[in-house]
Order: structure tokens, then C-alpha cells, then sequence
């Protein structure tokens, strides 16, 4: 394993624990383990993150990650023990460290040949095949990602005139992925999240006419953020009354999935990204949320690409500004058990 202070630019240590305030976990996306190489690494993510004060670690989990074989159309797929034993590592470290572990499926059967019955068929073992291994040891599932803007299963753009009959069938497979873990796990909270660029009175609208359809299959109802800042620095205070909406028309506990920033491996864009996060901890610590996510932990790459820069680390492991904000600011720590 490698310790926090084998990464550049990181200084280890807990941090100091303030105030409670809520039982709002902060936390980051990131520490997955695409490949046996990249567990050293992810171990030492977790480590990172927690001593920035994180309490939740969104992690994904894809089928080439841990599965042996999709298996033919007659046959089950099947899992690769030791891929699945590397995951149990992360998510046995990260629950040592007091974060919980938010584990996402996006993918699913990736024959786009299959007929609906078949791909959903084979859907179904593959969230039965990580529901044994890993139910217990996650508290939430997301299912899916941004399915409300691109279609679940192809990707694709969702015609407007399809979205209710869309936004049913995404139901139909939410409440039995919820039946699948649920069976293993009654306290695991089952959830999908939907896209949030940029927030506004039109994204909030997307947001309840979806849920309007899906919020029942749901035990944690859950939106993507991102503020367009260069075009409306007004949106950021609106915020609070849009999750308060979300609370009151669905009953249900509400959380970020993701918000973040880009840096483009700018340097002027760096220090905006810190500024940023300092205003997005003051507005979110102050919410009823159950979990805020930053996306994300790393950087998925040394390249100017707007999507692979979220990261307030860099590719090579070393701090942005953010990073080393947060180490003398960390996040609020949990009012709920650890």
C-alpha cells in the first residue's frame, strides 16, 4: 500500500474535526480499481481523501473490472475472483476509514445486437452477480448514469416526445435493480442520477419530470450539479431552494452525485477551481443532504480535455490548488455513525 505521504504534493495527517452540523457525508469520486495495477493507488486515494475529511467514496465498478465472461446467451455470466477481491480491498479500507462507499453500475449488457428481452435478462445477472459480492458492503447504489439526458442503454438522445415513455420503462429496470440488492441488503440505498449542466430553472424541470416517473423506485433521490459561471453567478444562491423542493415534492432523501469544476491544465483555471470549492462547501455544508460528491479525486489524464480534468489532483498524483485548500480547510465531518 502506498502511504499518503509517498504522493506528491500531499501532506498526511487527519484532519481536525469541527463542529457538527448535519449528517451530510462529503466526499469524492474516485479510487477505482480499473486494473490489478491500480490498486496500490486506489488504496492510497482513500487514504488521501480521508484526511481531507471525506465520508463517502463514489467508486464505479464495470464489467471488465470484475467480470470473467458476459457467458452466451444460454449461460450466466460469471465473475474473475481475483478482480473481485481487489475491489473487496477498496471497499474494506474505505469503511476502515469512516467513508462510506457509494458503488456505481453504469455499464450494462454491451451487445447492442441483443433484443430488449435478452439485454435486460442479461442486465439482471450481472447486478445479481455484484449484489452477492458486494451489497453489504456499500451504502448506496447507483444505477446507470445521467440517464434522464442520454439514453440508458444505447446512449443516445432521448426524443422529447419519448421521455414519459422512456422515463417508465427506466423505472421498470430501477425498481427490479432495487428488488436485486435490496434482497441481499434491506439497508443499501438504491439510486440513479440525473444531469444537472447547467443548473437552472430548465435543468430543475428535467429533474421532476423525471422523477415524477422513477422517484418511486428510488430510496435516495439523486441530481448532478454544475454552475455555468461564466454565464449566470447568480444561480449558485438559488440552489438551496431547488434541493428543498426536491425534498418536498418526493418525501425522500436527496443528494449530489456530482459537482465539480474543470481545469484544462490551466493554472488560472486551477486557482478558479479552488475558489469554487470554497464557496461550494459554505452553500452545501448548509442543505439537507445526505451525501454532497465532488467530481472528482484524480484527473483521468495529462491533457487539456475539459471531461478528463475535474480532478483536484492531477494525472501524476500531485495537488491543485483545491487539494491544498482543502488540507488546511477539510470537509465536515459527519454527525451519523461512521
Amino acid at each position: 500500500m502506498i502511504a499518503a505521504s509517498a504522493i506528491p504534493g500531499v501532506r498526511p495527517g487527519p484532519p481536525s474535526q469541527p463542529a457538527c452540523g448535519g449528517s451530510l457525508r462529503f466526499g469524492f469520486t474516485g479510487a477505482e480499481v480499473h486494473d490489478a495495477s491500480a490498486l496500490d493507488d486506489a488504496l492510497a486515494q482513500l487514504e488521501e481523501m480521508a484526511a481531507l475529511g471525506a465520508r463517502v467514496v463514489r467508486c464505479g465498478i464495470g464489467d471488465t473490472q470484475v467480470l470473467r465472461s458476459w457467458g452466451t446467451s444460454a449461460q450466466s455470466a460469471s465473475l474473475a475472483p481475483d478482480r473481485v477481491s481487489a475491489i473487496h480491498r477498496v471497499f474494506a479500507r474505505a469503511r476502515e476509514l469512516g467513508m462510506d462507499v457509494w458503488m456505481m453500475l453504469i455499464v450494462s449488457y454491451p451487445d447492442e445486437s441483443a433484443s430488449a428481452a435478452d439485454w435486460k435478462r442479461k442486465t439482471e445477472q450481472w447486478w445479481q452477480l455484484v449484489a452477492e459480492e458486494f451489497a453489504d458492503e456499500v451504502a448506496v447504489v447507483q444505477i446507470f448514469n445521467e440517464a434522464d439526458g442520454s439514453h440508458y442503454r444505447f446512449h443516445t438522445e432521448i426524443a422529447d416526445s419519448d421521455r414519459d415513455s422512456y422515463y417508465g420503462e427506466l423505472a421498470e429496470l430501477l425498481a427490479a435493480a432495487s428488488k436485486t440488492f435490496h434482497a441481499m441488503s434491506p439497508h443499501v440505498q438504491v439510486t440513479t442520477n440525473l444531469s444537472g449542466w447547467p443548473s437552472g430553472d430548465r435543468v430543475q424541470a428535467r429533474w421532476e419530470r423525471a422523477l415524477d416517473v422513477i422517484a418511486s423506485s428510488l430510496d435516495l433521490v439523486t441530481v448532478d450539479i454544475y454552475f455555468d459561471h461564466a454565464v449566470d453567478d447568480t444561480e449558485m444562491p438559488r440552489f438551496p431552494a431547488r434541493i428543498a423542493a426536491l425534498r418536498r415534492r418526493y418525501g425522500k432523501p436527496v443528494a449530489i452525485g456530482e459537482i465539480g469544476d474543470p481545469t484544462q491544465g490551466s493554472a488560472r483555471k486551477e486557482r478558479a477551481q479552488q475558489q469554487y470549492y470554497e464557496q461550494y462547501v459554505r452553500l452545501l455544508r448548509g442543505l439537507d443532504l445526505s451525501y454532497a460528491v465532488f467530481y472528482q479525486y484524480r484527473d483521468r489524464a495529462a491533457t487539456t480535455d475539459a471531461e478528463a480534468t475535474f480532478g483536484i489532483t492531477r494525472a501524476d498524483g500531485t495537488a491543485k490548488p483545491a487539494h491544498r485548500w482543502l488540507e488546511n480547510h477539510p470537509l465536515p465531518w459527519s454527525c451519523g455513525p461512521a
